[in-house]
Formats: structure tokens, sequence, C-alpha cells
């Protein structure tokens, strides 16, 4: 077969199911190849970093890869945001891109860039080009092993455009499967027993046990120790917030927050698939205990922030387990519950927000979604509102761009997630400003009739940036916008689009959105303020 058709075959042996591309000069014979594998459905776009995003918000949704196919220079330097949106926040994802032809890397040639392979690795966490026909296969096997291994993260591949043409005997690599890594043995005996002589033990469970799925013996373990259980923004839902042992998000814990107590009087810290960075520690200022217990599939993460005590390197789900079982054979420490004193810390944190205008919208938006919805959410104001106050009962169900706080990230995320799980609500959260930077998506949405809601929260500025320049310069620019009318927007496109005023009307509006097969934008003109307890 052709370097082109041997690239396709290998994904569809890695388990790929969808892949996105906008065809180009660079690329045609690859897209083309795509054609002759009817169990692969190929999504198209109108900008690659929209594209890229789907792949992102899909792996965000799925845990599985769905793959972007891109042509050389700007297809490459459109997908970068994404990419590194899913470096930061350890998304598994592979790019394919097509690159010069092998005599011209690097040479300025049409769609050429100066150096490819480098603007790939500052944003993938491994990349590789093929110089050989017969190693396309090997290299695409082993960008889904790298994705995968360890700490997820995207990776990358490029094909020399001369190279789809050539004939290849390279046979198809079997997917490999890897194995629930456990920590060692004894550093688990050592955590347990410090855990449960701890006197007020709480635990951290971030993105690496969202991840591992690790949900249920996670709560096994909380109500056996009897700990309270934070949440960074990519593990939430994990514990469900309506847990009575769930003490909600770990940068909410501001100086005169509620649960903020509850660290400062800790003995114990068992970190589970977090790496403690600056931002969901607030700048490291929170009030941890000097005692640690870390877990991570990453052994580099272990200790990367704050001292550890006891370091266990392995999948959050089965050190989890192994704890679990070693904490069942000790003498438990009888230590009062905390359970009355985190019922009361929600009942302060609703007392404190239910008055802001805002918090009827998210209440009316949590009314019409089921358990397994799926939000998305931008890196806009509203964020701390959906992290803050939106109840979630299930892992990957609150997607967030957390650590690059890419604008325009929610809407082809979203996407993303409709397409790996069609028949789950799946609901959009953007400012009016972020919804511009990808709108061009829905095109996309239409054309694939993907049923996903997008609520536009329009004050017509970049509000939090204004706020920041006022309150530093005295003084604002380039932060006050001209939107155009965003329902005839989505009308334009196909799209349903409305408009409400009300919470009432978001509820009905909702439940009508939901019963289209087309994608819905409902625009929402408020000023919103700052969730009670959000740092920024």
């Amino acid at each position: 077969m052709t370097v082109a058709s041997a690239a396709i075959a290998q994904l569809v042996a890695e388990g790929v199911e969808v892949v996105f591309g906008i065809p180009g000069a660079h690329n045609i014979l690859l897209c083309d190849a795509v054609l002759d594998y009817p169990q692969l459905r190929f999504i198209g776009g109108r900008h690659e970093q929209s594209p890229a995003f789907m792949a992102n918000g899909y792996a965000r949704a799925s845990g599985k890869i769905a793959v972007p196919l891109v042509i050389t220079g700007p297809g490459v330097t459109n997908s970068l945001t994404a990419m590194a949106d899913a470096y930061q926040d350890s998304v598994p994802m592979v790019l394919i891109a097509s690159c010069q032809k092998r005599e011209m890397v690097g040479k300025g040639e049409f769609h050429g860039l100066k150096d490819q392979s480098g603007v790939l690795a500052s944003v993938a966490k491994w990349s590789t080009r093929v110089e050989r026909a017969e190693d396309v296969q090997e290299a695409i096997h082993s960008a889904f092993n790298q994705a995968y291994d360890g700490r997820p993260g995207p990776t990358a591949v490029e094909i020399p455009i001369n190279l789809y043409a050539e004939e290849t005997q390279s046979t198809v690599v079997p997917s490999s499967t890897s194995l629930r890594r456990e920590a060692d043995s004894e550093a688990v005996r050592e955590a347990a027993r410090q855990l449960n002589a701890a006197r007020a033990p709480v635990v951290l469970a971030g993105g690496g046990a969202a991840q591992s799925d690790c949900a249920q013996v996670l709560i096994q373990l909380l109500e056996h120790t009897n700990a309270p259980c934070y949440l960074t923004p990519l593990g939430k839902g994990t514990v469900p917030d309506d847990h009575p042992l769930s003490s909600g998000l770990i940068n909410l814990q501001i100086e005169g927050a509620p649960g903020r107590v509850l660290l400062e009087e800790a003995d114990l810290l068992l970190v589970v698939g977090s790496s403690l960075d600056d931002k969901c520690t607030l700048q490291w200022t929170l009030p941890l205990p000097k005692n640690i217990i870390q877990i991570d599939i990453c052994n580099e993460i272990i200790g990367q922030h704050y001292p550890v005590k006891t370091g266990l390197v392995g999948d959050a789900k089965a050190v989890l387990k192994q704890l679990l079982n070693e904490l069942v054979t000790l003498e438990p420490v009888n230590r009062k519950s905390p359970v009355p004193r985190i019922a009361e810390m929600k009942e302060q944190v609703l007392a404190k927000s239910q008055h802001i205008p805002v918090w009827p919208y998210i209440n009316a938006l949590e009314e019409v979604l089921s358990p397994d919805a799926i939000v998305t959410n931008d890196a806009s104001l509203v964020n701390g509102w959906i992290l803050g106050a939106l109840k979630r009962s299930l892992p990957r169900t609150v997607n967030i761009t957390a650590n690059l706080a890419a604008l325009g990230y929610a809407l082809p995320s979203a996407f993303g997630a409709k397409i790996a799980y069609p028949d789950r609500q799946v609901v959009a959260v953007m400012g009016d400003g972020g919804f511009l930077f990808t709108s061009e998506a829905l095109a996309t949405a239409v054309e694939e009739k993907l049923n996903v809601v997008t609520l536009v929260f329009n004050d017509n500025c970049y509000i939090t940036i204004k706020r920041m320049q006022i309150k530093q310069c005295n003084r604002s620019i380039g932060v006050d916008l001209v939107n155009p009318d965003f329902v005839k927007l989505a009308q334009a496109y196909g799209a349903h689009g409305l408009r409400v005023q009300t919470p009432d009307q978001l509820h009905d509006a909702l439940l009508s959105a939901f019963a289209q097969d087309l994608p819905s934008v409902i625009e929402i003109p408020l000023e919103i303020e700052p969730f009670p307890f959000d740092p920024s």
C-alpha cells in the first residue's frame, strides 16, 4: 500500500473512529485514503484550531483519541493552541501533519516553516518526522503509546509530502494495551500507616484521578477514613459535589472561604493525580500540611512543587485500591466526622452566592442537565460560577481549559464531546469575547447535526480584563466590544439562535434546544460579577 494508506490503516488499528481535517494541497492523498476505511468518520472544519480543539474535547470526555490531519505550515500553526492546551492539562492527542519534501525541510518552500518540527516540539509531549516509507506505521504507533503512557499528552507525527505516494511493505503494528501500574507495595504500606494515624487527614483529587476512572474506589477510601475531599478544576465531578465529604474546589479556598479552615487544621494531605501547581494552590499560598502523600502516574510530578513524605508512582485507581486494601487491615483511628462542618460550609457558600444575578441562571442550567451531561467552559468570568456553583456528580462532565486558559476552547471542545457521546447532553458556556474566537465551528456542527447548546453570556466586553485594567491603571483599552447579533449569527450558519432575559426563560429555552437536531446558541445579556470565592 501507499504511505498514505498505511498511515490511515494504522489509525484504524489503534482504535481511532474519528478523524478531523481540512483537505489541502499537502494532504490530499492522506485525506483520500480515509475513504477506503468506512469505519472512520471524517469531520471537516473551517479553521484548524477548531478541529484540533474538537479532538481535545473528544479526548477529555471519552479518554479516546480522535486525530486531526493537517497540512504543512498554516495547518500546523493553526493547531498549536489546542495542542498547547492538551499539553498543559495532560490530554491525550495525536496530530498527523504533512511537512516539506525531505530534501526541502527548513528551506522555506510553499507552505513551509523555518522549523516545523521545532514548532511542534514546543507544544507536544513527543513528536517525530517520518524519514522512510517503511517507518510510518511504527511512528504512528509510537505516537499513540506516548500520548497515553505515563502522564498523557499530545503527540505529533510529520510525514513529508513526497512520501505519501510511495509504496511500502510495512505492516500494521498491533495496538498496545497498557496495564494499570501499581505503586511499590512497601511505600503503599507506609502511606496507609500514616493516613490511618492522621488526626485530621484531607484528600485532594485532580485531573489524574478523573482520567484514571477511580471515582468509586476514591469514594470508598474517603468514607473509610472519614476525610474531607477537595477537587481541582480538572478533577471536578470525580467525587460528587453533593457527597457529604466533598468540600469544593481547592482553588476557591481563598482567605475567608468557609472551607479553608479544614485545610488549616489538617495534619496530612493525600494528593491523587494533581501536581499541586500554582493555579490550584493560589500561587503555592494555601496552608497545606507538611505531611503530604502524593499519588501520580508520573514520577517527575512527585514532590515537584511541595516536599512529599511518601510518593506513590502509579495509576490512581490501582494505587487507591492498594491503599484501601492496606487500610482495612489497620485498626482505625476514631476521629470526629467532618460532615456537619462541610454541610455548614456549603450553606455559607450558597448564602453568599444566590443573591448574585448570575446564580439563578446557573441554577436553571443545573435543573435541566442530566447527570451525565457534559459542560465545557471557556476562560471567561462565568467559568468561576460553573466550577463553584454548578453541581456535577461524574468525572469528565465539566471540561475546561484550566492551565492554558484559552479563549474559544469551549465551543469546538463541546462539539468534540458530542461526537464522542452523541446521546448525552452537551453544553458550552462562554463569554461574548471568547465565542467569536471559534464561532466558525458552528458550520461544522450544523453540517454534522450536532445538538450542542451554547450559552453566550454577553456584556459586550472582556469584563475580567477591563476590571483588572481599571484596578491597576484607572483606565482601560481594547476591551469594549462591538458584537454582532448573536441570534442572527447562529441563524446565518443554520443553527438555532435565541435570546433570553430571565432564568425561567433560560430553563425553557434549554429544554427546547435539547429537543432539536441542530446546534443552538442562547444569548444571555448579563454583566457577571465574580464568584464570591474566585481568586481571580
